[in-house]
């Protein structure tokens, strides 16, 4: 798989000047676009398996937030909040001359989300949240912190593996050759023989508890919610009430994994296939 395009735009402001970096797949209409941001320490290329899926339908473009990635790691660490991200994306859109999108956001990139969809002006037509909703519990931004906050250097692609895979297995199950992908575009290859992970320890701070309920329930779009069975990020109680309040999301289960499902596998990109589609009709359906 390739990507048909890959860029950077600067974003400046008092603290310096970041570089952040961006990948688009498909020719697809203007006003047909799919975001997709990932959730801490993980990157942009996660959504490379459902990109290469959607591109024939509609333009998708993949975006590593500050910190993550291909993009710059902030000088002024405390940057890592979600209003940092906000004004991150703005900057994009505007770079891009975006007014219209979907939005796919898994974790960090689904809070991100709800924030944006909830303004009157809101640019989102459309949106997926991968294992998140509008509350975070201080023992769940415990939990995911101990989890990675020392992330260890590897002299060995095979220990970089066995370290991801066991780091990451609440993902589920995926292919071999997925597991690769995801571990290659896991980590940095440092000068001489050793491997870091993909991403500033510091964006952990980004992670707090959060509520966002008053947000959540000022959204107006479509809104699919997808959530491991086994998640501790986004509990059953949180994701049903989800959907019935608010946009009145609607909710799929994805069996035998926790935060966040992969989106890599079939039958979880053909789901957002459909659901897209399905929506895009309905819309259609009311303009007529």
């Amino acid at each position: 798989m390739t990507t048909s395009n890959a860029g950077t735009f600067p974003y400046t402001d008092e603290d310096g000047t970041v570089w952040l970096a961006f990948s688009d797949w498909g020719e697809g209409k203007r006003d047909r676009i799919l975001m997709c941001v990932h959730g801490l320490t993980r990157q942009s290329r996660d959504f490379d398996f459902l990109s290469n899926e959607l591109k024939d339908q509609l333009k998708v473009i993949e975006v590593d937030l500050a910190g993550h990635g291909r993009s710059g790691w902030l000088s002024n660490k405390s940057g890592y909040n979600i209003e940092n991200f906000l004004r991150h994306i703005d900057g994009l859109l505007d770079y891009r001359g975006i007014s219209k999108m979907d939005w796919l956001g898994t974790g960090v990139g689904g809070l991100i989300g709800i924030h944006l969809a909830s303004r009157t002006d809101t640019p989102i037509r459309r949106l997926i949240l991968n294992d998140i909703g509008p509350s975070l519990t201080i023992n769940t931004v415990q939990r995911f912190q101990d989890k990675f906050s020392n992330p260890p250097a590897f002299n060995k692609l095979a220990e970089v593996e066995e370290y991801v895979r066991a780091s990451y297995a609440e993902i589920g199950f995926i292919e071999d050759v997925q597991w690769s992908d995801y571990v290659i575009h896991s980590i940095n290859r440092e000068p001489g023989p050793s491997y870091t992970l993909n991403f500033d320890p510091e964006v952990l701070g980004a992670f707090k508890p959060e509520n966002l309920w008053d947000k959540y329930d000022r959204i107006e779009c479509p809104v699919l919610v997808i959530r491991g069975e086994k998640s501790t990020v986004l509990d059953y109680e949180t994701a049903k009430s989800m959907t019935e309040r608010g946009p009145m999301a609607t909710l799929v289960e994805i069996e035998n994994c926790g935060h966040a499902p992969s989106l890599m596998i079939g039958h979880q990109t053909q789901l957002i296939e459909n659901w897209l589609r399905e929506t895009e009709q309905l819309d259609e359906e009311s303009e007529n």
